[in-house]
């Protein structure tokens, strides 16, 4: 028997973290399944990082990984989805979210899980992204614990 990879790890308990926001969305559970659903996206960045070999052990890495991801493949759309997500975090603590704003942020948050767990694997459009910010650069160096230098 073979042990899962860490990765893996994540991954699983990414989609329990999911499932249980969905139990906790359909008992009306706004916060907890929020908060849920934060988990199962932090979770699914911690499972890129780890398969990518990045840093991924504190709060602000979770946030530079997205980001990351999102410009190495030109996908807007998955920051904007993590900001439903970070929003329904917030509102754990906050309480200030209407129930309409709760369940969008949770299908958000869905539709971003399964798009990083599709990313796992996946290769980045048209080579090697560049970086061209120093903002970039700072956020690779951040991830990998080295300068980037066309990596």
């Amino acid at each position: 028997m073979t042990t899962p990879s860490q990765s893996d790890q994540y991954v699983a308990l990414s989609r329990r973290y999911i499932r249980q926001a969905e139990e906790e969305l359909a008992q009306e559970d706004y916060l907890q399944a929020g908060e849920k659903a934060w988990g199962a996206v932090a979770t699914a960045i911690k499972a890129v990082s780890e398969r990518r070999g990045w840093f991924h052990k504190h709060h602000d890495l979770t946030y530079e990984a997205l980001m990351w991801l999102a410009d190495e493949f030109g996908r807007q759309d998955l920051k904007d989805a993590f900001a439903w997500t970070e929003r329904v975090h917030r509102n754990y603590y906050e309480d200030r979210m209407t129930e309409p704003e709760v369940i969008r942020g949770i299908e958000r948050s869905r539709f971003l899980r399964q798009e990083l767990e599709n990313l796992l694997t996946a290769q980045p459009p048209a080579g090697q992204f560049t970086p061209e910010s120093n903002l970039q650069k700072r956020r690779w160096e951040k991830l990998t614990g080295r300068p980037w230098d066309n990596a």
